[in-house]
């Protein structure tokens, strides 16, 4: 079926019409969601506290939040890890370049290269090995084989 109403997203089917329908509030709302999360880098809000940060009910951000990890914009890395997709692909060039460089990358190192919590940086790295990007062994990651297809 090719109507152009539906998008695949990974294992979802989104509405393309989803944010050209919503009310300017919504848009408005949407656009400082993205916002906080560009602005704050590796140091993210978790979700739950969006709506006291942005002074905005729960329930519009819960459903905001959900387009957003669905179109791409924001990546939820675990509960109260998410990244915008600009500050995810700065962390993977990060790892990329630096396991090249060095032939492997400790966590804590990867802490201390993004200038954040030992939560933040597990989670980007834990991520990246879901994907296939890099491999672990103990707190060391490598590049898996055909890291290539893997990445972002």
């Amino acid at each position: 079926m090719k109507s152009g109403k539906v998008a695949v997203r990974g294992n979802k089917l989104v509405l393309r019409t989803a944010v050209a329908d919503m009310s300017p509030a919504d848009r408005r709302l949407m656009d400082r969601v993205i916002d906080a999360y560009d602005r704050s880098g590796f140091n993210s809000p978790r979700p739950e506290e969006l709506p006291e940060i942005l002074g905005a009910p729960a329930a519009s951000l819960t459903k905001l939040l959900g387009l957003l990890y669905d179109d791409g914009t924001l990546i939820r890395l675990s509960k109260n890890v998410v990244l915008s997709y600009n500050h995810l692909k700065q962390a993977q060039d990060l790892v990329v370049q630096t396991i090249q460089e060095k032939g492997s990358l400790d966590s804590a190192d990867f802490k201390q290269a993004i200038g954040s919590t030992r939560k933040y940086a597990l989670a980007i790295l834990d991520y990246f090995d879901s994907r296939r990007v890099t491999m672990r062994n103990d707190n060391i990651r490598k590049l898996s084989p055909d890291y290539e297809r893997n990445l972002l």
